[in-house]
């Protein structure tokens, strides 16, 4: 289609996509928060209306096919694009993604919560603990185990995709973009001080003193100890709400990226673990949304969520330690392609390091869009950053 000197041209990515859709009119628009507009397509299809154009192949197409080309299938098949001719560029840029639609029950982070309010709401009533943590740590497992095989899938070779070693100049650069997180945060930290609640004062206070601190003394090795690790591609904004739930296994979605950077820069290889730090802090917010969803509802007190808080901190340590297991074993038992780097550090200390930079970068974007747009929850990633800092 061709309007006002711009070119719209329909790309099917497979054969017969154009059959799968029976009553072209039966269009239902999906709601909840999403960085892009997405309808459903007779219930086989989903198409999601990309806000961000740029020229080039869209990491959500390009991710999940070779994804599934390297065997991996737990990821939606691609059915098409509708592609916008760019001015000024030498490539179209996709406008809307069609994905096949996954039968599910949900994603991970609303079964987690139906999971963890129940518990939650079990412990403060004194009743017996309910038998769904069993089922999370299973769940966890799984997660893990998959989330190792896609890495895996993605380290393979083909066009944008061979993974490169991590090298000294480029384990500076990734300092660097952790010390400049460090001081937007601590910029707006500042401007938000007075109005910060009292029991998250303290957190920001070490924060804004021994941040600097913490970047020069654990993460400054990354500056002069090259790691052994491969870049490869990831999936980029990872976590417990980009998993479906299908019953009985894993689905990932939503391979864009992190809503704030550019295509260009999503597209940049970066370390596994990178994915790995997202997950972590994903399953820390579970269990203190669970809590706080707990209290609005009126389950429990404001004193019980406070007498909770050390079973929520138990949850968190033991969900995040067994998918972290979980996770190593899944890679160490695949097998990569070329005899490159892994993509895990062997050297214990430097995998450590690798994740605990991750987790650190993932916190500090969160303050700040924490502070911009839900300050009550700012004590969350403060309290994350603020264990980094005790481990330092």
């Amino acid at each position: 289609h061709r309007g006002r000197g711009i070119e719209a041209i329909g790309r099917p990515r497979r054969t017969g996509v154009s059959r799968l859709a029976g009553d072209h009119r039966d269009v239902r628009p999906l709601s909840g928060e999403q960085s892009n507009s997405s309808v459903v397509l007779s219930n086989v299809a989903i198409a999601k209306l990309v806000r961000q154009l740029a020229p080039g192949d869209h990491p959500d197409v390009t991710l999940p096919t070779h994804l599934r080309a390297n065997g991996f299938d737990h990821v939606p098949g691609v059915l098409g694009t509708l592609d916008l001719d760019l001015p000024g560029e030498s490539s179209p840029g996709a406008v809307v993604v069609v994905h096949d639609l996954v039968p599910n029950e949900c994603d991970l982070w609303q079964w987690s919560q139906d999971v963890l309010t129940r518990e939650v709401e079990a412990l403060a009533s004194d009743h017996e603990p309910t038998s769904d943590d069993a089922g999370m740590i299973a769940v966890t497992g799984l997660l893990a185990q998959r989330t190792a095989e896609m890495h895996v899938a993605l380290s393979m070779p083909g066009p944008g995709f061979d993974p490169q070693p991590f090298t000294l100049l480029w384990q500076r650069s990734v300092l660097q973009s952790l010390r400049a997180s460090l001081r937007e945060t601590q910029r707006l930290l500042r401007r938000s001080r007075g109005s910060l609640a009292e029991a998250d004062t303290e957190a920001a206070t070490r924060l804004l003193d021994d941040g600097d601190a913490l970047l020069l003394g654990s993460f400054e090795r990354m500056r002069k100890e090259k790691l052994d690790v491969a870049r490869i591609r990831i999936h980029g904004d990872y976590h417990l709400g980009q998993v479906l739930w299908t019953g009985h296994d894993v689905v990932m979605i939503d391979f864009e990226g992190e809503p704030g950077r550019s295509i260009g820069e999503r597209s940049i290889k970066r370390s596994a673990l990178t994915d790995v730090g997202g997950m972590m802090r994903s399953f820390d917010y579970a269990g203190r949304v669970a809590l706080a969803t707990s209290q609005e509802r009126g389950r429990i007190s404001a004193t019980q969520v406070a007498a909770l808080e050390g079973w929520r901190r138990r949850w968190t340590t033991r969900v995040q330690d067994h998918f972290w297991q979980s996770y190593l074993e899944g890679i160490a038992g695949a097998e990569l392609v070329g005899g490159g780097p892994p993509l895990v550090p062997a050297d214990a200390e430097h995998a450590t390091l690798l994740l605990d930079g991750n987790i650190l970068s993932k916190a500090l974007y969160e303050v700040r869009y924490e502070l911009a747009q839900r300050p009550s929850w700012v004590g969350w990633p403060l309290a994350a950053i603020a264990q980094l800092l005790e481990k330092s």
